[in-house]
């Protein structure tokens, strides 16, 4: 799960890879 957002999310938000590991722990855990 965090590969694919990570790579999704990666691209539209060059934010802190551990920024966008927590939301989508959130969202989907």
């Amino acid at each position: 799960r965090v590969s694919y957002f990570a790579h999704a999310l990666g691209t539209a938000f060059p934010v802190s890879d551990k920024r966008i590991v927590k939301a989508i722990d959130a969202l989907a855990p």
